[in-house]
């Protein structure tokens, strides 16, 4: 279906491809999760992808495979020149194989939706194989750098993108890292067996380089590190690979032969889930992941040490690398007394779209409060921790987010529905009716209820910062919530509109809230930052809460 206002070449072009890809993939493979899996990978659509099997990519550390990147391009590259080989005999056929390559790069970069990390790969083929075409050398950090340069130029903004980020370290630290630790450890010849070696070796040192560059932004942005990333990689990447090898084998098969072309789509099938069995197995691992979250300054320091103590060892000066190894984790361990983190607020809104999630913080630990409704709010959820200095969460609340996404964020604990109480070092979070939820610590308090009619007039029911979901508001919804706001009287209180409330309803809630100060109607473009004040809303004082115990909590039902 052509899309109003695409232009002649979307239109007569990029849209019969992906349509012929989406036709391929649906007659040629059978099974279910492995053609969601080759269209989130080949064509960029991670929609299609099961929420369980996108959070078993990121805990394994291996999430780069369901990103269209320099991967699927150099494939690409790779099998458009193995038909042109005749074509380069010449000097014009070198020149008409360059412009042909960079037309079907165009082409895929407009299916794919122009992912940076693919108009960066495309970038560099091109200037990788212009330079071979020209009988000039091409230099890997060079074309890198060309190929940025672009990309910015295009569009600035694309240099605080994650993935622009990503895509730049994971390839600059390969450029820099990879033939170094080849020479390092790949040493010597052999026989077959250690012709084999080497190349599993050589696997294994790629990926190393690579998350030497990437894994401190993961953490950075994610606050999660995958202690099985290096292993994982190993056999997903693997598969990975063979599977997009049969499968541009039969997209090209299917323009000549079905038979042919059905052969090698069981095997892309066949591949394809054993990458998704790998992944599910190694995330899987109960220690596989920790929560961890590197300060801007811890983050700076690694880049900017990492390359001096590996230049060290790769020149077998062992005593001088694990010098500067030693100084660099000290820094790492004494820069907190001299550079101590920034307080964070004592409660946050996340806006998700429709949906919300919200961030509290003691002072000593943080919680979060639902995850959204799909895998990628966790990766906004991540930049608002980062942003405004809150912690890895200690325990994650469910309110209204599926199971699936509660219990596969990364946190120490999970409160599900079936949970009322847990008590942590600094915090209490209760859950005293079906959709209302609790917390508070020595600085602050909040509460929220799903609906007028769950609010009840008891000390358990008070806290400085209310967040209340109204789905009906007539008279008797705003007797209730005015009856109720007049006896808890919240310092802040946050009026979120149900999906289905009413026109006339809406507009009488925000007439309701504009009257009250403190009182404020949700707005998906504004989000509500609470800083702690000295008021304690449990029993008036901080000696409550300290002397609070679990059989005490339990007790208040």
């Amino acid at each position: 279906m052509e899309r109003a206002g695409a232009g002649w070449f979307e239109r007569f072009l990029v849209e019969p491809v992906a349509l012929y890809l989406e036709h391929a993939l649906k007659t040629r493979v059978s099974g279910g999760r492995e053609r969601s899996f080759m269209a989130g990978v080949l064509a960029g659509q991670r929609d299609q992808l099961s929420p369980e099997l996108e959070l078993a990519f990121r805990r394994t550390g291996t999430a780069h495979i369901l990103a269209v990147s320099g991967l699927h391009v150099g494939l690409l590259v790779l099998v458009v020149n193995l038909l042109l080989q005749r074509l380069k005999s010449a000097a014009w056929g070198r020149w008409a194989a360059v412009a042909l390559t960079g037309f079907i790069l165009l082409v895929y970069t407009m299916v794919t939706g122009g992912a940076a990390s693919v108009r960066r790969a495309s970038i560099m083929a091109m200037v990788v194989l212009t330079g071979a075409a020209s009988g000039r050398q091409s230099f890997s950090l060079n074309a890198l750098a060309l190929a940025d340069v672009i990309i910015l130029f295009l569009d600035p903004l694309d240099l605080f993108s994650p993935g622009f980020q990503m895509s730049n370290a994971a390839v600059l630290s390969i450029l820099l890292f990879n033939p170094r630790l080849n020479q390092l450890l790949n040493r010597g010849g052999g026989g077959a067996g250690r012709r084999i070696w080497r190349f599993v070796n050589s696997s294994l040192l790629l990926t190393l380089a690579a998350s030497l560059g990437v894994a401190p932004l993961i953490a950075w942005y994610f606050g999660t590190f995958s202690l099985i990333a290096f292993v994982a990689n190993f056999p997903v990447v693997l598969f990975s690979s063979l599977m997009l090898y049969a499968l541009f084998g039969m997209l090209l098969l299917n323009l000549v032969s079905a038979a042919a072309a059905g052969v090698l789509g069981a095997a892309a099938q066949f591949f394809a889930a054993l990458a998704l069995d790998s992944a599910s197995f190694f995330s899987g691992f109960p220690f596989g992941v920790v929560n961890f979250r590197p300060a801007a300054f811890e983050l700076l320091l690694f880049f900017f040490l990492l390359p001096v103590p590996f230049f060290f060892l790769v020149r077998n000066r062992w005593k001088e690398g694990v010098g500067v190894l030693l100084v660099a984790t000290n820094i790492f361990v004494w820069q907190a007394l001299f550079f101590p983190p920034a307080a964070s607020p004592a409660f946050l809104s996340v806006n998700l779209g429709r949906n919300l999630s919200f961030l509290f913080s003691s002072g000593f630990e943080s919680i979060q409060i639902d995850a959204g409704r799909k895998p990628s709010d966790g990766e906004r959820i991540g930049r608002q921790e980062a942003g405004f200095g809150f912690s890895s969460p200690s325990a994650l609340v469910q309110l209204f987010s599926p199971d699936s996404l509660v219990l596969g964020a990364p946190s120490r604990h999970h409160v599900l529905w079936s949970d009322s109480l847990l008590v942590l070092p600094s915090v209490v979070i209760a859950r005293p009716a079906g959709r209302v939820v609790k917390l508070w610590s020595r600085r602050h308090s909040i509460l929220m209820a799903s609906g007028t009619g769950s609010l009840q007039k008891s000390e358990l029911f008070r806290a400085d910062t209310a967040v209340l979901w109204i789905y009906r508001f007539g008279l008797k919804q705003q007797r209730e919530l005015a009856s109720w706001l007049e006896y808890s009287r919240p310092t802040h209180c946050l009026l979120v509109p149900g999906g289905f409330l009413k026109r006339v309803d809406r507009e009488m809630l925000r007439r309701f809230s504009n009257e009250r100060p403190g009182v404020e109607f949700r707005s998906k473009d504004r989000q509500m930052v609470v800083w702690a004040d000295e008021r304690s809303v449990f029993g008036g004082s901080e000696e409550a809460l300290r002397d609070l115990t679990v059989d005490d909590c339990g007790n208040l039902f």
